[in-house]
């Protein structure tokens, strides 16, 4: 799901993100400073990334067929963190 294969950067958080695949939260690959973790939990635990993250089905319209758009009712919806300016 995320590829950071840099071990000497620093300051770098992320938070507030909605992650999926087919598939189970479990079996997603995570590689955060070139250190492998298998499943979302272990990837949260491990690098304290994502603390307030989902991993959960979108709910797309029809992304086989390339519509994006969110059904109503989706976890998505005014999910995410809007930086104060």
């Amino acid at each position: 799901m995320i590829y950071n294969e840099y071990t000497s950067n620093t300051g770098n958080v992320f938070d507030h993100n909605l992650y999926y695949v087919n598939g189970e939260a479990q079996d997603a690959l995570w590689v955060w400073k070139n250190k492998g973790y298998s499943g979302f939990t272990a990837y949260q635990q491990g690098t304290g990334n994502d603390t307030h993250s989902r991993y959960v089905n979108p709910a797309f319209v029809n992304s086989s067929k390339g519509d994006y758009r969110l059904r109503t009712g989706s976890p998505a919806k005014a999910y995410g963190y809007l930086a104060p300016r």
